[in-house]
C-alpha cells in the first residue's frame, strides 16, 4: 500500500493533495465539501503516521474508528 512512498505519513500527504486537487474542480458544494473533509482526514493520517508512536510501524496503523488493535 506504501510501497511508492518513503512513509506512510507522505503516502496520506500525497492522498490528502490529490483531494484537494479533486475538490478544486468540482462544482457542487457539497461534492466539494466531502472532499475537503476527505482531505484533512487523510492529514490527520499522516500526523498519526508521524507521531513517535507509530514511526515504523506501517502494520499497526488502523483505519479511522477502528476498534480492532493488530496483533
Amino acid at each position: 500500500m506504501f510501497s511508492s512512498y518513503a512513509t506512510p505519513a507522505k503516502h496520506w500527504r500525497a492522498r490528502a493533495k490529490e483531494a484537494l486537487a479533486i475538490a478544486d474542480q468540482m462544482s457542487d458544494p457539497d461534492a466539494e465539501e466531502v472532499m475537503w473533509r476527505l482531505a484533512l482526514r487523510y492529514e490527520r493520517m499522516a500526523k498519526q503516521a508521524d507521531s513517535p508512536l507509530n514511526r515504523d510501524t506501517r502494520s499497526r496503523l488502523l483505519p479511522i474508528g477502528s476498534n480492532v488493535l493488530p496483533r
